[in-house]
C-alpha cells in the first residue's frame, strides 16, 4: 500500500513540475517482485507521459517519460505495446548521469498472467521515426555522457536535431556514428579529439560543421563524404590530420573556414574531390604536401593560397578546376604530379618560386608535359599564358635537355622573375 501511494505521489509531483527531470530516482524495488535495479512499476497517467518520447537512464533502463525528459513509467501493458509504441517514438533523451550510451536498453512488461517479465531492445533498430536526441544536462549544464559506440546512430534517416551535443564530454566521435541521418547542424563537444572513419558520411541534410570550439586534431577517411547540402564548416585551430576523402562529393561547399590557422602537414588524397561549390581556400604554413586528386573537380575554385613550405603537388590535385586563373608554387615546391592542373581552362599564369627545377613528383625522369593538359599554358602557339620562374634557372627551364620534357610547350613560355 505504501509502495503504490508512493508512485502516486512520484507521478503527480512530475505532473505538476514539482519534481524534475534532474532530481528523479526510483525506489529500489523490492525483494523478489522479479525487477531490474532501479525499475518499479508505476501507474501511467495520459496526462503526463508523452507517447512518442522515450528516456535511457545510466543503468540502461528504457523510460516511458514527459515532453522535457522526465521519467514517467518503465512498464508497458502487454509486450506487444512497446512495439506499437516504439514506431511512433519521435524524441530520446539520454539522462543526465549517463556516461556511456548503450544501443541496448532495458524494458519490462506485463504478461498475461500480470506479472512484470522483462527484456532488451537494440536502440537503433525499429526506432525510424525519432527526430530528435536530447542530451539532458547536470546541474553544472553539462552531460556526463563521454562514450558513443561506433554506428549509435547510422541510418536514424529522420534524425534531424541532437541538443545539447556540445555539452557532453564525448571524446571522440566513432566510425559510422552519424552516417545516413537527416542532421542538419552539428556543434562538436569541446572534449572531442577525433572524428572518425565515415563519421557523418552521406547526411544528406547537413549544411553547418562547427568544430571551432573542439580540440580535434583528426578528421577520418570519408568523415563527411557526400554530405551534399553541407555550405559550411569551422575547423579548430587544434586539427592536424585531415584524411582521403574527408570532404569527397560536398558539392555545395562554399566555406572552409579557420583552414589557414590549423596544423595540418598533408591535404591527403581527394579531401575536397568534388567540392563544385568552393571558390577560395587558404592552406596554412605547416602543409608541405598536397596529395593526390586533393581539390580534383572544384569547377569554381578561383583562389588558392598554398602553404609557404609545401614541398609536393600531387597529381590530379586540381584537374578540372576550371575557374582557377593563376597559382604561385612557393620556393620550397619542387614536385608536381602528373596532370596535377589539367583541365584547368583557365589557368593562364604559373608562378614557380623554387631555384632548382621542379620535377615530377612521381619520378624526376618523367616528362612533365601533362601536367598542365588542356590549358592555356600548353597551346604551343598564340595566347598570354605564362610559366614565371626566377631568372637564375631561367636558362634551364628553356634548355633542350629540360623543354623536351614539356613536349608541347614552348620554352618561350617561360619567363624570368
Amino acid at each position: 500500500m505504501k509502495k503504490k501511494l508512493l508512485a502516486f505521489l512520484l507521478t503527480a509531483a512530475l505532473a505538476a513540475g514539482l519534481c524534475p527531470a534532474a532530481a528523479f530516482a526510483a525506489p529500489a524495488a523490492a525483494p523478489g517482485d522479479g525487477l531490474m535495479a532501479a525499475q518499479v512499476e508505476t501507474p501511467l497517467n495520459a496526462a503526463v507521459a508523452d507517447p512518442t518520447c522515450m528516456l535511457v537512464d545510466k543503468a540502461g533502463n528504457l523510460w516511458q517519460c514527459t515532453s522535457a525528459g522526465a521519467p514517467v513509467s518503465m512498464v508497458w501493458e502487454k509486450y506487444s505495446a512497446f512495439y506499437d509504441q516504439k514506431s511512433i517514438v519521435k524524441k530520446i533523451f539520454v539522462a543526465a548521469d549517463v556516461a556511456t550510451y548503450n544501443r541496448q536498453a532495458k524494458y519490462s512488461y506485463k504478461l498475461s498472467s500480470g506479472n512484470v517479465s522483462s527484456t532488451t531492445q537494440l536502440l537503433n533498430n525499429g526506432f525510424s521515426k525519432v527526430t530528435e536526441l536530447h542530451f539532458l544536462t547536470g546541474a553544472n549544464g553539462l552531460s556526463a555522457c563521454r562514450t558513443l559506440p561506433a554506428d549509435a546512430f547510422s541510418n536514424w534517416s529522420n534524425l534531424q536535431t541532437i541538443v545539447n551535443f556540445d555539452k557532453t564530454q564525448v571524446a571522440s566521435i566513432a566510425k559510422n556514428q552519424f552516417s545516413y541521418t537527416g542532421l542538419r547542424s552539428i556543434v562538436l563537444p569541446k572534449a572531442c579529439k577525433t572524428v572518425s572513419t565515415y563519421a557523418f558520411s552521406s547526411c544528406a541534410s547537413l549544411t553547418s560543421v562547427d568544430a571551432s570550439k573542439s580540440q580535434v586534431t583528426s578528421i577520418g577517411t570519408y568523415a563527411f563524404s557526400r554530405c551534399t547540402a553541407l555550405k559550411t564548416v569551422s575547423l579548430p585551430t587544434t586539427l592536424k590530420t585531415l584524411n582521403n576523402y574527408a570532404f569527397n562529393g560536398c558539392a555545395k561547399l562554399t566555406a572552409v573556414k579557420n583552414l589557414n590557422k590549423t596544423r595540418i602537414a598533408t591535404v591527403k588524397k581527394g579531401a575536397f574531390y568534388g567540392c563544385a561549390a568552393l571558390k577560395s581556400i587558404a592552406l596554412p604554413n605547416t602543409c608541405k604536401t598536397l596529395g593526390d586528386d586533393a581539390f580534383w573537380d572544384c569547377k569554381k575554385l578561383s583562389k588558392i593560397t598554398l602553404g609557404s613550405k609545401t614541398t609536393t603537388v600531387g597529381a590530379w590535385a586540381f584537374r578540372n578546376c576550371k575557374s582557377l586563373k593563376s597559382i604561385v608554387l612557393p620556393a620550397t615546391c619542387k614536385k608536381v604530379g602528373s596532370f596535377a592542373f589539367s583541365n584547368c581552362s583557365s589557368l593562364k599564369k604559373v608562378t614557380m618560386k623554387s631555384k632548382s627545377v621542379v620535377r615530377n613528383a612521381k619520378k624526376a625522369s618523367y616528362y612533365m608535359d601533362d601536367v598542365f593538359f588542356k590549358t592555356p599554358i600548353a597551346k604551343k602557339k598564340g595566347g598570354t599564358a605564362r610559366i614565371y620562374v626566377p631568372k637564375s634557372v631561367l636558362s634551364k627551364y628553356k634548355s633542350k635537355s629540360y623543354s623536351n620534357k614539356w613536349h608541347y610547350i614552348s620554352p618561350s613560355r617561360f619567363r624570368g622573375i
